[in-house]
């Protein structure tokens, strides 16, 4: 399991690490034990809102590169434009 942090946001979410992590995330539910992180003033991402549509995420919290990313790359999934699958 990986933890992936966002690089302006303090957001976190867990990915398995039986593929590439950075390019085809598949986000898990978090251990027992990020409880710390949420602790530590982090917000811990659940699966079900990472893999939402990008259509469904307010883009007015991201920093504009990311946002200009989006025509760029692509991404479908919340998770992929916030843990940027395309660097």
């Amino acid at each position: 399991m990986t933890a992936l942090g966002h690089i302006s946001l303090p957001w976190i979410a867990f990915a398995r690490t039986d593929r590439n992590v950075k390019l085809h995330p598949t986000f898990v539910a978090p251990p027992a034990w990020a409880v710390q992180y949420a602790e530590a003033g982090l917000t811990v991402l659940l699966p079900s809102f990472v893999g939402r549509s990008v259509t469904e995420f307010n883009l007015a919290e991201l920093l504009q590169i990311e946002t200009e990313m989006i025509d760029l790359c692509n991404p479908q999934t919340i998770g992929e434009l916030l843990f940027n699958c395309w660097d």
